[in-house]
């Protein structure tokens, strides 16, 4: 009995050691099918969705402005804003950094300029952005995949490269300085310095953020401090990662992960791939969680989409079509 005792508790103790091999469940999956417009808004498929009352700003990789604004209730597209080009307020190429929890002010990116972080406040009658604050965004040792705005002003970026090996997540203020790194993930035995692997999608509510890697299912929640401390809520992995033998993820036998995550005043949406690299990089599943990490819904899909936005209320996801036709829809999830 000794012997057995003696086998059995450090397998326990290896177990409990680590956490973040353990596999999240998704379940059983519950169809949803999409509502379609009457409306046909012609664009191709967007870089990124931005939603302010009504109005959806659908952001364009290629054509001389920098969104298509879409009528959420009829699908028609509206109006348009920004210029693209690297004259005063113009974008070569707009990124959204977040909306903060008033869901009127509102910060976007150039992130082929010289590091330029612009604020906005939403004009609900003029239905138009207006500039309040341009600040240069330039952190010297890294450099961003991408980030979010927080309701305190610190900024939660994903790198993509940095000078000396780390962690994939840092916490900055607005100048670009360092306030603190989260050395989480990748852990300390595949620490590098080419972390693009490691890119992924943030999104932010009041002072939480979500951090989702596109290359394989990871998803994991902070709240961050006015000091730009962050503590981690909860995290999880849909597949553990593989690596090959220069310590580099194994991406030919990994499921491709997350493609877009926004977070609400109460929920976390992400629409999720799982599928290999071989396949589109699209999704058929919406995953919903609440702040605490629990897995409230697993939606099998009817259509394949890529980026997503969400009503306030958590009850209209608003996502671009991938397949059979480009286009947008919304889903309405049943949630408690």
């Amino acid at each position: 009995m000794k012997k057995y005792l003696f086998v059995l508790i450090p397998c326990l103790l290896f177990s409990c050691s680590q956490p973040e091999n353990k596999l999240l469940d998704l379940g059983e999956s519950t169809p949803l099918s999409a509502v379609e417009y009457s409306e046909e808004l012609l664009t191709t498929s967007p870089q990124c969705l931005m939603l302010l009352e009504n109005n959806l700003f659908v952001f364009q990789t290629r054509g001389d402005v920098v969104a298509i604004i879409m009528d959420t209730e009829t699908g028609k597209q509206t109006d348009t804003w920004g210029r693209k080009g690297k004259g005063p307020g113009e974008f070569v190429r707009a990124e959204h950094r977040g909306t903060l929890s008033d869901n009127h002010t509102v910060y976007l990116y150039d992130t082929n300029s010289s590091g330029k972080l612009r604020k906005y406040q939403y004009d609900t009658i003029k239905n138009k952005l207006e500039i309040e604050e341009e600040v240069t965004f330039k952190p010297t040792s890294v450099f961003l995949a991408h980030g979010t705005v927080l309701d305190n002003g610190l900024i939660a970026g994903n790198v993509a490269f940095r000078q000396t090996p780390g962690s994939s997540l840092m916490i900055f203020n607005k100048n670009g300085d360092i306030l603190s790194e989260i050395v989480r993930f990748p852990d300390e035995a595949h620490k590098t310095k080419d972390l693009r692997r490691y890119a992924g999608n943030l999104s932010s509510y009041g002072n939480m953020f979500v951090y989702t890697v596109s290359m394989f299912g990871y998803i994991a929640f902070y709240e961050v401090t006015q000091d730009g401390s962050a503590s981690l809520k909860w995290e999880h992995y849909l597949e553990k990662p593989l690596y090959k033998s220069d310590k580099s993820l194994d991406l030919r036998n990994l499921k491709s992960g997350f493609i877009n995550t926004i977070v609400s005043k109460d929920y976390v949406f992400c629409s999720y791939c799982g599928k290999k690299y071989d396949d589109p990089f699209s999704s058929e599943t919406l995953l919903v969680f609440d702040h605490k990490g629990k897995l409230l819904k697993n939606y099998a899909l009817d259509r394949s989409i890529n980026r997503i936005a969400v009503s306030p209320d958590g009850k209209t996801i608003y996502a671009g079509v991938y397949t059979p036709e480009t286009g947008f829809v919304r889903f309405f999830p049943e949630l408690k």
